[in-house]
This record gives C-alpha cells, structure tokens and sequence, in this order.
C-alpha cells in the first residue's frame, strides 16, 4: 500500500488509519489496556495496531515511519522520519524518533513529541502539571504539555483550526480528516532490491 512521498510502495504496516467517513467511524478515546493491545478492523475502515505490538516490532531492528495527513482545505501533506522505536510498557510506552522529511515545514512529531511517554484518559504518564492531556483531547497519544500533533483526537466538525480535534501543528494547524501512519523496516528497500536483482 503506497502512498505519495514514500521512497517505494513494498514492506509496510500501517499501525494507524484515520477516515472522517459518514459510516463506521471507530471510537478513539480508548482505555490504556486497549491502546496497548489494539483496535478497530485492520484492513478496513479505521484501526490503530496495539503499543505492545508496536514494541515488539521496533525493538527488533530499525525501523522508519511515514505520515500520509489530508487537511480538510489545504490538501495532503507527507512525514517520514528514518528513525522509529516504541518502548516497553515498563516506559510507558515512550516514543523515540528522528531523521525527519517530507513537504510539512514544522517537525511536530519531534519537535514536541520525541521522548514522551503514551498517555491514555485512564493513564497520565504527560507532562502537564494540572491535567490529563489525554482526557482534554480526546484520545491517546504521546503527550507531552500537550501536544504539536494529536492524531487520535475527535475528527473535526467544522473548519474552526483551535479546536481539540486531530490536527498538525504547520504555521497554523492544519485540521485532518485522514491520516495514515505506517511502518517498515529502516533497510528493507535496500534488502528487496537485491534480493530482486540477485
């Protein structure tokens, strides 16, 4: 499953699927314990992959992330970074990333992000010191104080860019109606093209 931007189409798993459909929406605002585990319908219609699996895949080898994120009037935009690693649980989960491209102008994913522990609304692990990020924005996410990027809020019921939905943060937010996030391993494009051309 390719998507504008990426360096090929092959090896990837998307681990979140966003779709501001009018049937099938899936409920975000989750527990802990099904953060961790995963839900939805993977294949169709929304999902998100489970942290535990997440951990289980990154820890094995390096892996990259690519971001495809459509705004409701500005059109599509493209993340990648070469650098993509989730924690144990005993870490709440923490996220590590890095090697940033694409056509966004503000790395919000590192910028605010990089280092922070996953926050549910039944699990604080943020930094804000007078509330829950996860209960304020609907959603879990690594929170920090609190975010640049949350891309497991509510979808956006009009244009109005300062509302706690799921949105980027550009010079102004962009406000999202589909995203998707997905993974590979950092060196299978290089292992796929020999391995074709051997």
């Amino acid at each position: 499953m390719g998507q504008p931007g990426a360096k090929d189409t092959g090896g990837w798993t998307v681990i979140l699927r966003r779709r501001n459909t009018t049937d099938g929406l899936v409920d975000f605002n989750r527990t802990w314990s099904e953060y961790r585990t995963g839900f939805g319908d993977p294949g169709e219609g929304e999902w998100w992959f489970g942290l535990s699996y997440l951990h289980a895949l990154t820890y094995r080898q390096p892996y990259e992330v690519d971001l495809l994120l459509r705004d409701i009037e500005k059109g599509t935009f493209h993340a990648q970074y070469s650098s993509f690693r989730v924690e144990d649980e005993a870490h709440n989960y923490k996220l590590i990333l890095a090697g940033f491209s694409g056509n966004l102008t503000h790395d919000a994913l590192t910028s605010k992000h990089h280092g922070s522990p996953f926050s549910t609304w039944d699990k604080d692990n943020d930094s804000w010191g007078s509330g829950n990020c996860g209960k304020s924005n609907g959603g879990g996410w690594w929170f920090n104080n609190c975010h640049f990027t949350t891309l497991t809020a509510p979808f956006p019921t009009s244009a109005d860019r300062n509302a706690r939905t799921i949105r980027w943060l550009e010079d102004d937010w962009l406000v999202l109606d589909d995203v998707t996030l997905k993974i590979r391993p950092f060196n299978y494009a290089e292992r796929f093209n020999v391995h074709n051309s051997g």
